[in-house]
């Protein structure tokens, strides 16, 4: 039996007689000689594409280009991105930020990674993986109890208020709305913005259920209010913005408790995964175009983490 080598080899004269069987009519001819095949030399890619080169890239939400006015890299506004841009960087690991959006996510969520050796996708559930194998990050016990029960009080209570600021108060029309939906079509903009405030909706009444109908059913307010956009309801019950604003009290105060007067949490010799994960909501609550909210000021009025997050900032690089 021929071997596929062998099967190959064979179909090149088979191909070339068949040619012969049906010659090219003279005027086809002529007209194919009149346009000859020409290799044109490779053009540039759009300054904007990423080359191929030696850097890992960080896919993620940021402003622009990724770049402020000097070249330098910018915070993406999203808390995920940015904890996984500062991990990288306490991690010793350069990279190069790539502007992007959900739906170019093979995953459908930001932030993704594309190594520089294989070009393999790595997806944000398998970065630590690929950061502890490339980089040089902090030893952490990330499955202590303690650290583990911190980590979901910063990715409930810290993540709860972040996303009811942004999306079910006045700050979804003033800031979040430019910031997620970047197109020009006002009919466009309108879905996406019903579509993004909707969600949001519906994860905090999965976090929260005794308060899932007064956030899947009570209107948004439009009012410069930024304290309660949604409204206590008739019978006298805690507003959700009540609730979600003295749970991130109550977590900011615990976690000042636990980093006293160390420079890292837990009494680190430098920050880790924990130091950026907190990182990424304690920036961005101070961020512009936030400091006048509810959300801003109760951040701002947490001594001991604001020291610590310049701290992270300076040893980040950022």
């Amino acid at each position: 039996m021929a071997t596929l080598e062998k099967q190959h080899s064979q179909s090149g004269p088979a191909q070339s007689q068949s040619k012969s069987w049906l010659p090219i009519p003279e005027p086809v001819k002529k007209l194919f000689d009149s346009f000859p095949v020409v290799t044109y030399p490779a053009q540039q890619l759009p300054a904007g594409c990423p080359r191929n080169e030696k850097l890992p890239t960080l896919w993620i939400f940021t402003k622009g280009d990724g770049l402020d006015a000097n070249g330098r890299e910018l915070m993406s506004f999203n808390p995920s991105c940015l904890k996984w841009q500062t991990y990288l960087r306490l991690s010793s690991l350069p990279y190069r930020a790539v502007p992007s959006s959900n739906h170019s996510s093979p995953s459908g969520a930001l932030p993704f990674l594309i190594a520089p050796e294989n070009s393999e996708t790595i997806p944000s559930n398998k970065l630590m993986q690929w950061i502890k194998k490339h980089g040089n990050p902090p030893e952490e016990d990330l499955e202590d109890p303690e650290i583990k029960a911190l980590l979901a009080l910063v990715e409930t209570k810290l993540r709860d208020a972040w996303l009811y600021t942004l999306y079910l108060t006045p700050v979804f029309w003033s800031l979040t709305q430019d910031l997620y939906t970047s197109t020009s079509s006002s009919l466009a903009r309108l879905y996406l913005s019903h579509e993004l405030q909707q969600a949001a909706r519906q994860e905090l009444a999965n976090t929260r259920p005794l308060l899932a109908h007064s956030l899947l059913t009570a209107p948004l307010s439009y009012t410069a209010s930024y304290s309660s956009s949604i409204a206590p309801s008739a019978t006298g019950a805690t507003s959700p913005a009540e609730e979600i604003y003295a749970d991130l009290e109550s977590a900011l105060q615990a976690l000042e408790t636990i980093l006293g007067d160390d420079n890292w949490f837990h009494g680190a010799d430098r920050p880790g995964y924990f130091d950026a994960a907190v990182f990424g909501y304690v920036e961005l609550m101070g961020m512009e175009g936030l400091r006048e909210t509810r959300l801003g000021e109760v951040v701002a009025g947490c001594r001991g983490l604001q020291r610590w997050r310049e701290g992270v900032r300076g040893r980040a690089g950022w």
